[in-house]
Order: structure tokens, then C-alpha cells, then sequence
């Protein structure tokens, strides 16, 4: 089973109506019998967003539920909805709804993620709930520079909260009067790393994200956020699946593209591959705690796993010198033996030599 999907294909092909399908699955809990996927047992808490509140409305929520008038016409059937809460705010549009699931009652919200906290169903900020699933509609925001990431090291953050706020940061595309993204809004990162350590991958490694504060830690770091460190628990430490999720990251990066895993030895240092947030100061980004000590154990974790490497180096250095100080004792006995073997022909030719001799006489 796979924690993110992608379904891309082209306009008008199906993509919102099979989202809506399996959506329709999950909160009822009914499956066909041919289903290979996840099955929840149990009922759930799921959200749907688009880019804006009328674009949720007139394509996830209407593959749903139908058109207003028309309710239960959509993937969920009439006889499974228990509640509709609709919006104040946005014309037609649903702001929670609860569907009956066979082993009880599944909640469901439709969201939006243009303007991030402010533009929501009923203005209602991205909250901490905790969530099955989220369907999105459209794919992230392209909010990554031209320039291919050189993939030269990396640099982990916090979060400083958790996922439903920092997607509602990452989908939203507030703009400025001159058509720039708002400081909110000007923000995405390779992935998210939760608490339970498996990570949420938003944009490849090759990507150059704006998540580092400047260009050249942005176009040769990839970056990602790990849950936690909420304001006034800033320095919440990492969760053991967390920290396991960040060691193997530095591991498999550093052996696929080359480099050695290292931390900046000063403020100046720039040869290293291991930088915090703030330490990108640097190049030029703006000074921020983060992670505001939360990556101390992953530091340490490293530089042991740096000294067992170097330890195993060593080991495996003195048992190649053994070898090759055993093999050349081997092939110096090969050769003292071949030396033996030929004065012992010559000896037994002597002999015979001397015998055809006696008889000769």
C-alpha cells in the first residue's frame, strides 16, 4: 500500500470521478469485491480540497454528492448520508458532511487551499485534526526555481506544527499586487516527516524547493519538515521514527550522489553536506531558530555511524594486508615446494643415470 498517490492523465479523462469513487468506498466502507487497495475497517476522517472553495465545489463535491437540488446523486448514495453542514460563507457549497459507514459514522470537510489559512470553507483555519486520508484535486504549486537541485547534501527542518497547516501553506497561491506569492505562500520542501517516520514526498530530490531561505541551499540541499516543534514546544525532540526516517535520508542521498556526510565545522564553513535551517544564514538566508535543536540527536547518530564506518574501514584495510601478507607466504611455499619437486626429479634421474652405468660396467 502506498501512503501518497498520484493520478495524472488528461483533462476530462475520469481522474476527479475515480478519486470520488474510492472516496466513496472509504467512508462507507463498502468495497467491491474486486478491490485490491486499503480497506478501512473502521469509520473515517477524510478532507477533499482544490485551489478555491467554487472549484472543490463544482468538481470534488459534486462527483460526491451531486449538485445541490440533485444530493445523492454522486458516488455517495442518499441512503448513506446521515448529515450535510452547508457553508455560510459560499453558495452551495458543503462544509462537513457525515456518512454513514458500516461499522458507524465517517466525518467528512471540504477545503480549499488557495490563500492557505484564510480562504477555507467558512474562512475556518487548516486545524491540527487528525486524518485517514485527503483527497486534493490538483497538484501542488510549481514553487520550485528552474535550476535542477545539485543534491550535494541536506538540510532537515521543523515544522514548527503539523500537516493539515503546513499544507494548507504548501497548496496555497495567494498572490501579491505584483503577481508574486505572498511570504506566506512562498514556500514548499521535498517532503514532510511525521511523527510515525514515513515520509510524505511532495517534489523529487532533483527539485530546487523554497524551503531554505536562499538561492544556493535551495539548488543543492533538498529539505524536509519534520512534525512537530509547535509554538511553546519548539524544541520537541524526534521522535525515534523520525530520527531512524533522517539518518537513512543523509545514508541514501550521500551514497547515491557521492558525497560524504559532514557538519560545518564554523559559521563560515561552507564545505560541509549537513546544515540546520539557520545555519544557511551564510549564503544569504534570513536567521531563524529552526530546528531549534530538535536535529542534536540526529547529528550525534550520524557522526557514530561515521566512526563505526571508519572503524569497519579499518577492519576490513587490516584483513586485506593479512591476506595479501598470507598469500604472499603462500605462493613463497608454492614456490619453495616446485623448487623441492625439482631437485627430487633431478635427484631420481641421478640415480637411474648412475644405475644404467653400474650395469653398463
Amino acid at each position: 500500500m502506498h501512503r501518497e498517490r498520484l493520478f495524472m492523465a488528461a483533462n476530462q479523462s475520469g481522474k476527479t470521478l475515480g478519486g470520488g469513487s474510492e472516496f466513496s468506498y472509504h467512508l462507507r466502507g463498502e468495497y467491491p469485491s474486486w478491490w485490491v487497495g486499503r480497506r478501512f475497517d473502521k469509520p473515517v476522517r477524510v478532507w477533499s480540497a482544490g485551489l478555491t472553495n467554487q472549484q472543490t465545489r463544482d468538481n470534488a463535491q459534486r462527483i460526491l454528492f451531486g449538485p445541490k437540488g440533485e444530493i445523492g446523486t454522486g458516488t455517495v448514495p442518499l441512503s448513506s448520508i446521515e448529515d450535510i453542514a452547508w457553508s455560510r460563507v459560499i453558495s452551495d457549497f458543503i462544509d462537513t458532511a457525515t456518512i454513514r459507514h458500516k461499522h458507524g459514522l465517517s466525518h467528512m470537510a471540504f477545503k480549499a487551499y488557495r490563500q492557505g489559512k484564510q480562504t477555507t470553507a467558512d474562512a475556518s483555519p487548516w486545524g491540527g485534526e487528525t486524518l485517514d486520508m485527503i483527497w486534493f484535486d490538483e497538484e501542488p504549486p510549481d514553487k520550485v526555481y528552474s535550476a535542477v537541485n545539485a543534491v550535494e547534501g541536506y538540510v532537515p527542518h521543523s515544522a514548527v506544527g503539523y500537516l493539515p497547516g503546513w499544507l494548507g501553506r504548501l497548496f496555497s497561491n495567494a498572490r501579491l499586487p505584483n503577481g508574486r506569492y505572498t511570504p506566506y505562500a512562498a514556500a514548499s520542501i521535498h517532503g514532510w516527516i511525521p511523527y510515525n517516520g514515513k515520509v510524505l514526498q511532495h517534489y523529487p530530490f532533483t527539485a530546487s524547493c523554497w524551503g531554505s531561505g536562499s538561492a544556493y541551499p535551495n539548488t543543492h540541499f533538498p529539505a524536509f519538515e519534520n512534525e512537530g516543534g509547535a509554538p511553546g514546544n519548539e524544541s520537541e525532540a524526534l521522535t525515534d521514527f523520525q530520527l531512524y526516517t533522517n539518518e537513512r535520508i543523509v545514508w541514501e542521498l550521500a551514497d547515491h550522489y557521492g558525497w560524504v556526510p559532514k557538519r560545518p565545522r564554523g559559521p563560515s564553513d561552507v564545505s560541509a553536506s549537513l546544515y540546520e535551517h539557520r545555519e544557511c544564514v551564510r549564503w544569504g538566508s534570513t536567521y531563524t531558530a529552526c530546528p531549534s535543536g530538535r536535529m542534536t540527536k540526529l547529528w550525534v547518530k550520524v557522526e557514530e555511524d561515521m566512526k563505526k564506518i571508519a572503524e569497519l574501514e579499518q577492519r576490513v584495510s587490516d584483513m586485506e594486508a593479512g591476506f595479501e601478507f598470507y598469500g604472499k607466504m603462500i605462493v613463497g611455499n608454492i614456490e619453495a615446494i616446485k623448487v623441492h619437486s625439482e631437485i627430487v626429479v633431478n635427484h631420481e634421474k641421478r640415480i637411474k643415470q648412475l644405475e644404467r652405468w653400474k650395469q653398463g660396467r
